[in-house]
């Protein structure tokens, strides 16, 4: 699915990829995400899904707790 966002799909197999363990699923959706959106737009990637990880790790490092729902 690619969630009504331009290139959605080939992003969201990039997110799967970065949180994944899988060297060269990676380094695929790394070449795709550029070919889709060019050098800028991978780093705009790039820069959000680094966001949203340092969001979490910030979050678990101060003890926010999460809500049930999202366990």
């Amino acid at each position: 699915e690619d969630g009504g966002v331009p290139h959605g799909a080939i992003l969201a197999a990039f997110v799967e990829a970065v949180l994944g363990n899988d060297d060269t699923l990676l380094a695929d959706a790394r070449k795709a995400v550029r070919r889709a959106v060019g050098d800028a737009g991978f780093v705009d990637a790039c820069a959000t899904a680094a966001s949203f990880n340092a969001v979490v790790k910030l979050a678990d490092g101060t003890g926010i707790p999460l809500e049930d729902w999202k366990a």
